[in-house]
């Protein structure tokens, strides 16, 4: 009867402890306000930096969200990191793109491509823009992924989904 009883009070512990772990992972709120932060400016809006400070905020996240706000300058004011101002001033030639039709969304992805059916000319510019943009989206979850871990998992999902999006919103069509 003894020996039975050790394993149950051992299971019985671990169903205990593991019921009491605190899920470190961001909850999906967290992922869509950093997603959608950095998607704003990214295009060129101004945003708040102390918009992304959350109460206990999950592991990395803080980090991910002080990269994203960039440095402060010595007039107060933020500089955004690279990717995120490479966009902003990329943005106006994407979204008459986008507008166009000469360049076109992946769903899902959270990435742009040029229109099947282009003229090689037209097809040259597109793939450029699409090709600088994509690499700067990938740019930025990999910079958001690196600095906030495995916690951060819900991040390049989220980040997707605001710049399909916030894509259509500026006129884009999907791959077809």
């Amino acid at each position: 009867m003894a020996a039975i009883r050790v394993p149950l009070l051992l299971l019985a512990l671990l169903a205990f402890a593991a019921g009491c772990a605190r899920s470190d992972a961001w909850d999906p709120g967290q992922a869509r306000l950093l997603a959608g932060w950095c998607e704003d400016v990214a295009r060129g809006r101004q945003r708040d930096a102390d918009e992304l400070q959350i109460p206990d905020p999950p592991p990395g996240f803080t980090a991910a969200a002080a990269w994203a706000a960039g440095d402060r300058l010595a007039d107060g004011s933020r500089r955004p990191p690279a990717h995120l101002r490479t966009r902003a001033a990329r943005w106006p030639a994407l979204a008459r793109a986008l507008a166009d039709g000469r360049v076109v969304t992946v769903p899902g992805s959270g990435l742009v491509a040029p229109r099947p059916g282009l003229t090689p000319a037209v097809r040259a510019a597109a793939e450029d823009l699409a090709d600088a943009e994509n690499l700067d989206r990938r740019s930025i979850d990999a910079v958001v992924s690196r600095l906030a871990g495995a916690t951060a998992a819900g991040f390049p999902p989220a980040a997707a989904a605001q710049r399909d999006a916030q894509d259509a919103a500026a006129g884009g069509r999907p791959w077809r």
